[in-house]
């Protein structure tokens, strides 16, 4: 149920609410022992067991938040969660196991006691580690780093800023993006399709078939390969660094609430900035929105992808149409 509302929007949460329901069925636990077993129970009840629960659930709780920022690819969220929840089940059950061995005097209680002891202060100094990294890497703390915004103009030379039209000659001012030819290795400024020196095409080409029915990004990886962000399998598709949004970008430069991909009945995507502090850029280009084409370069703050349009080999209901599963109604 957490994990679908708006408001588990930062990695922390997930340590919160797996410990909340982890103690709600710690409490559920103490009334059934304790009716059964009378107040003996309570010192390893309610020194150990309290706790315990508490952070056996943070590796569930810290899985919840690390499928919100994959992509949505397959099984792959899922495959997260079910492990996340796999080892929180293992750690309980060792407990268990630990505390039945001393009842049973398999193992000398002050021994089982020095196992359980170690055992939970090891899981708490590693959930402390990974709840600190996360709070000071929040996404409501940090602010957006703001991008270096002046450029000169690539027809008269008077710099201006990136992103808007010179202020002496009225042409737009994409900016430099780092990229270099391949063939010849000249930097190139944004915008540009083909080297201005020796005229290889910069577009970006996949190099092997990715098998995926829906639009999609992809990031580019080093050595040319290219992994899927992100499948665009609906038709309103939010992006920024917030845990609430659907595309998530673990970015400095990428705003809370950043852009949207919204499904165009001409069959295709539609990219619009929600007023984000470095922009959104295809092809080199600030825009406000633009519809997307195969091969289309986006850039979210620093956050490069390219957009895969649906391949022509994949059956559409109609020209025009959503693919399979963008329903074209409001999704809650």
């Amino acid at each position: 149920y957490a994990y679908r509302r708006p408001e588990f929007d930062e990695p922390v949460d997930g340590v919160v609410y797996g410990a909340t329901a982890a103690l709600g069925f710690a409490a559920a636990e103490n009334v059934l022992y304790l009716s059964r077993f009378g107040s003996e129970i309570f010192i390893v009840r309610g020194i150990l067991s309290n706790p315990g629960h508490a952070l056996f659930a943070a590796f569930w709780g810290l899985a919840l938040s690390r499928a919100k920022m994959l992509p949505n690819v397959g099984s792959l969220r899922a495959r997260t969660i079910a492990r996340g929840w796999m080892l929180a089940a293992l750690l309980h059950a060792l407990f268990d196991a630990l505390l039945s061995a001393g009842q049973h005097r398999l193992l000398p209680n002050v021994v089982v006691m020095g196992i359980v002891a170690g055992l939970m202060l090891a899981i708490f100094v590693y959930v402390e580690i990974r709840t600190v990294r996360h709070v000071v890497r929040s996404p409501h703390r940090q602010g957006t780093m703001v991008l270096a915004g002046l450029a000169p103009c690539p027809n008269c030379g008077r710099v201006g800023t990136v992103g808007h039209a010179c202020p002496a000659c009225g042409v737009g001012i994409p900016e430099a993006d780092g990229r270099h030819c391949p063939a010849c290795g000249r930097p190139q400024r944004g915008g540009v399709t083909i080297c201005l020196e020796c005229g290889a095409s910069l577009s970006p080409q996949p190099s092997t078939p990715l098998r995926v029915r829906e639009p999609h990004l992809v990031r580019r990886l080093p050595d040319g390969r290219e992994e899927i962000a992100f499948v665009l399998d609906r038709p309103v598709v939010t992006v920024g660094k917030t845990l609430d949004n659907h595309f998530v970008i673990d970015d400095p430069t990428v705003s809370k609430h950043h852009a949207k991909f919204v499904w165009h009945p001409s069959g295709g995507f539609v990219v619009v900035d929600l007023g984000s502090t470095n922009g959104t850029y295809v092809n080199g280009q600030r825009v406000r929105e633009n519809l997307l084409r195969n091969g289309f370069e986006i850039r979210f703050g620093r956050a490069r992808f390219i957009y895969r349009a649906l391949e022509r080999s994949v059956p559409l209901a109609e020209e025009g149409s959503p693919p399979s599963r963008l329903d074209p109604r409001p999704t809650p």
